[in-house]
C-alpha cells in the first residue's frame, strides 16, 4: 500500500471521529490541572475560547467566532472589533477564524504557530502534546495527551467532501474525551507545556470526535490566509517550521494493524457541534463510505 493510500485509509477510519457535544456547562478539560501560566489562552464573552497570536489578533474556531463581545485573559480584556473566517461553508468545513481586537493585549511572549501540516503518519510519530483551555478569564487548565491521527478532509456517502485539516488528540484512560462544552477555540500545543517557554501552537479546538477524541484544526493548513488577513494590521503570526519527526517502524506497524482490523462495513454517524456555550445544536445524519472505530496507539 502506498503512503498516500495509507494516509487516506487512516483518515477515513478516523472519520468515525465526528463531532459529538455536551450540554453541561463549560468547565475546561476533563482531568485538567489549573494553571495561571497560559495568559495567551482566553475566553470569548460570546462563548468559547481563543488563542492570542499577536497583540491584536486571536485564533479561534469559526463556529464560535462572533462580532461584538470581548476576549478576556488574566492579562486583561479587549473588545472584538472584527471577525474573519477561513471559509464560507460553515461547520465542519474550515473551522478556523481570526478575531481582530480593538485594543492590544500584552501577555509577554506569544505562541509561535506550527507551520507544517501533519498527516496521519506524522501525527502518530509526533509525541506528547498539551491541551490548554480557559476555565474563566483568570485561570486556564491544561492536560497532556498524544496525537493519534490527522486527516485533511472526509467525504460523506452522498459525495460531499468536507475540508477539516484535523489533527486528533487521544482520550483519557476511561475513554472520555478531553474537550468539553465551551472548549472550542482553545489550543493544542507541542510537548509537555510548562509556562511560556518554547510555546508552539499546533491546533485550534473544533470538536470532540467519536465520543472519545479531541479534534483540532491545523493553522498550518491556512497559513497563506492567516498571513494575508493579518498583513494590513502590521502584525503577523510567528511561524515555526520545525521538522516533522519520522514515524517509527512500530508506529507504522501499529497503524497498519488498526487499519486492517477496523476496516469493515459502513457506520452511521451523527453530526452535532460544540457551540462554545451550553446549548446543543444537532446536524444532519450522514453515512461514511467506509469506517470503524479508530483506536489510539500506546
Amino acid at each position: 500500500m502506498s503512503s498516500t493510500s495509507f494516509i487516506r485509509a487512516i483518515g477515513t477510519l478516523a472519520l468515525a471521529c465526528l463531532p459529538a457535544f455536551f450540554s453541561a456547562p463549560a468547565h475546561a478539560l476533563r482531568g485538567g490541572e489549573t494553571s495561571s501560566d497560559h495568559d495567551w489562552v482566553g475566553t470569548l464573552s460570546t462563548g468559547g475560547d481563543g488563542v492570542l497570536i499577536a497583540p491584536n489578533w486571536v485564533l479561534t474556531a469559526a463556529h464560535v467566532a462572533r462580532a461584538g463581545g470581548s476576549f478576556q485573559t488574566a492579562a486583561g480584556s479587549a473588545p472584538v472589533a472584527a471577525v474573519f473566517k477561513a471559509g464560507t461553508l460553515g461547520f465542519p468545513d474550515d473551522d478556523l477564524a481570526l478575531l481582530y481586537l480593538g485594543s492590544a493585549l500584552d501577555v509577554g511572549a506569544l505562541p509561535r504557530v506550527y507551520g507544517n501540516v501533519l498527516y496521519a503518519n506524522d501525527a502518530i510519530a509526533y509525541g506528547a502534546v498539551t491541551l490548554v483551555a480557559a476555565q474563566d478569564s483568570n485561570t486556564q487548565q491544561y492536560v497532556h495527551s498524544a496525537l493519534v491521527t490527522a486527516y485533511p478532509h472526509f467525504t460523506t456517502e452522498d459525495g460531499v467532501v468536507h475540508a477539516t485539516w484535523y489533527v486528533v488528540a487521544g482520550s483519557r484512560s476511561d475513554t472520555s474525551p478531553l474537550l468539553q462544552g465551551g472548549d472550542s477555540g482553545s489550543g493544542l500545543f507541542a510537548g509537555h507545556l510548562d509556562g511560556h517557554d518554547e510555546v508552539l501552537l499546533m491546533g485550534i479546538a473544533s470538536a470532540t470526535c467519536n465520543t472519545r477524541y479531541s479534534c483540532f484544526v491545523q493553522p498550518a493548513a491556512y497559513r497563506e490566509w492567516i498571513d494575508s488577513t493579518m498583513n494590513a494590521s502590521g502584525q503577523g503570526a510567528q511561524w515555526s517550521l520545525a521538522p516533522v519527526p519520522e514515524p517509527s517502524t512500530w508506529a507504522l506497524l501499529g497503524a497498519g494493524l488498526v487499519m486492517i482490523t477496523t476496516w469493515r462495513g459502513r457506520i452511521r454517524a451523527r453530526f452535532a457541534w460544540r457551540t462554545g456555550n451550553p446549548a446543543l445544536t444537532g446536524g444532519p445524519d450522514a453515512r461514511m463510505p467506509h469506517g470503524g472505530l479508530f483506536q489510539p496507539f500506546g
